[in-house]
């Protein structure tokens, strides 16, 4: 008897063809993802709105740079202190 190569039918051609295209497409976006997470970096010359800072850091305006929230408005300040730049004084 004669061995015969193994055959793949339509089906499984079709399946191996869609993973691969899968696989690739994810590649494309992995590939991606390092420049999206740069672009919502802090740029060399700071910040100028809370949405140039990453996570939950607000963008200090008067400095430029991204800190951690302190106040937005004069009710999150205690003491009668007042909220001024992220900073109750």
């Amino acid at each position: 008897m004669r061995h015969q190569p193994n055959r793949l039918s339509a089906a499984a051609k079709r399946t191996i063809v869609g993973a691969r295209q899968t696989a690739m497409r994810w590649l494309v976006v992995l590939a991606m993802v390092p420049t999206v997470s740069l672009a919502a970096c802090e740029t060399d010359s700071g910040c100028s709105d809370d949405f140039d800072c990453a996570g939950a850091l607000v963008c200090r305006v008067s400095t430029g740079k991204c800190e951690l929230f302190i106040c937005d408005d004069n009710a999150d300040c205690s003491d009668g202190k007042s909220c001024n730049d992220n900073v109750c004084e």
